[in-house]
């Protein structure tokens, strides 16, 4: 057990390094991040996902050349793990657009803009999350097309993901980011 640990553990911190480098110096002590530092950390990460869904996309072709299944079922894992991640992401981020919407009074025409295209994206997710798992395991050419149209729409929105971090990073540059104090510790 403690050895799956410290596996997890160096997977983890592995996966992270590059995110975290690619973001930049991490602010201070006492100050919250800048909207730059926060939208470059965002890009990474979304260059790491479709980076994720290029690999899974290369395996899905590689298991219907060789008619693997087991590379199939591997390929159903690791896009079960990544939807997973991206429905949570996705869930939180809608979270924030709506308290976005509910704070920020001058951009609200923006604000609800995005409050809308979270929700869409995290509903689409989680039809594509059903969909997949209605096909799991199977190996006929119906469910691998609808893999293959699953991975696509998703790199699909990686792509859209990137671009729209890239002009809130450009955004942000242009417009001049402050660094806030940090909150008071809680009582």
């Amino acid at each position: 057990m403690k050895r799956m640990t410290m596996i997890l553990s160096i997977l983890l911190v592995t996966t992270a390094m590059p995110v975290l480098a690619a973001a930049g110096p991490v602010p201070g002590p006492g100050t919250r991040p800048t909207e730059q530092y926060v939208d470059r950390v965002a890009l990474a990460d979304d260059h790491r996902d479709l980076k994720e869904l290029e690999r899974l996309v290369r395996r899905l072709d590689r298991a219907m050349m060789t008619h693997n299944a087991s590379l199939v079922l591997s390929v159903d894992r690791g896009l079960s793990r990544y939807l997973a991640a991206e429905i949570a992401e996705s869930r939180r981020e809608l979270a924030a657009a709506r308290a976005e919407v509910l704070r920020d009074r001058s951009g609200r025409v923006d604000d609800v803009r995005d409050l809308r295209r979270e929700e869409a994206e995290l509903n689409r997710k989680v039809a594509l999350a059903g969909t997949l798992s209605r096909i799991q395991g199977r190996l006929d050419n119906g469910a691998m097309s609808l893999r293959r149209s699953i991975l696509f729409e998703l790199r699909g929105m990686a792509r859209n993901e990137i671009q729209r971090s890239a002009m809130e990073f450009q955004e942000d540059r242009i417009h001049g980011s402050v660094s806030y104090p940090a909150p008071p510790p809680p009582r």
